[in-house]
């Protein structure tokens, strides 16, 4: 009916990433196999993060296979033309400039793959949020890419994943990792990403909704959750607590199924992005 805001309610298949087989929307193990379950909106925590440190790792090896062969014929060539020490010395030059060239290559997938880590251990504290709460992983939104997102009839959450070792804590609005600064401000990138996501929704459910921004250092110490400029500070261990002490109603049923389909749709657009570009 024309001007009727009535949705109806999308039957979301889940699909075993192990054997294949459909399962009904509300399984939560495969019916076939016995493997965990999740619907196609849903995602998959830390995807994106595995398949940049995979193309990273790829990038690595093939560019070092490719200097060490130039350097090989590199050797071979000057000892052959001028002699033993001008090779020694060729050789060890391109060895500190094939370190100077690799490591941070090498630094920056210990990070993707610290940051994947990261990102897969709030998934599984996620996991366990009891019903009527709803999780996304990995939620890629044309410009800007969401770590989680929850929401459920209390409201609408982004969590920002960050994974560095050691004990955190807050002095004069600022966090410090082990007493120190930390260089990057993962509580702008966490409100940067809640504004973006509460615009979008907006469009979604036609009608404002707050989102609140969190940012989950998965394994540093943290003595209590904290609330830094607006944004929730946590870690693994405390990321229940949050959704565990809000009770108001923000959504309904309605709008909880029109923010699965705009996931879905969103999910259905990077595939196919993916899948273009392979």
């Amino acid at each position: 009916m024309a001007g009727s805001s009535h949705v109806q309610e999308v039957e979301f298949m889940s699909t075993c990433s192990r054997c294949g087989a459909a399962n009904r929307r509300e399984a939560k193990f495969c019916a076939y196999c016995g493997a965990p379950l999740q619907t196609s909106w849903q995602g998959k925590a830390a995807k994106g993060v595995r398949e940049m440190a995979s193309q990273r790792l790829l990038g690595l090896l093939g560019g070092l296979a490719l200097y060490l062969i130039i350097v090989a014929l590199t050797i071979a060539a000057t000892k052959k033309f001028l002699h033993q020490q001008a090779a020694i010395g060729v050789g060890s030059f391109m060895a500190v400039l094939g370190l100077s060239f690799f490591l941070p290559l090498a630094r920056r997938l210990r990070h993707a793959l610290q940051g994947a880590e990261g990102e897969e251990i709030v998934a599984r504290s996620l996991e366990s949020l009891p019903p009527p709460w709803e999780t996304a992983h990995d939620v890629f939104l044309g410009n800007f890419n969401v770590d989680h997102l929850v929401f459920g009839p209390s409201g609408v959450f982004v969590i920002e994943t960050k994974n560095p070792r050691g004990v955190l804590t807050i002095r004069e609005g600022r966090l410090f990792l082990d007493g120190r600064p930390l260089w990057k401000n993962p509580v702008k990138q966490a409100k940067r990403v809640a504004v973006s996501v509460a615009k979008e929704l907006e469009k979604v459910l036609g009608k404002r909704v707050f989102v609140q921004a969190v940012v989950c250092f998965a394994l540093a110490r943290l003595e209590e959750p904290q609330n830094l400029d607006g944004v929730l500070v946590v870690n693994a261990l405390h990321l229940r607590e949050i959704f565990q002490r809000v009770s108001a109603r923000v959504l309904n049923s309605e709008d909880i199924a029109r923010i699965k389909v705009w996931l879905e749709k969103h999910r259905y657009l990077r595939d196919e992005i993916n899948h273009h570009f392979r």
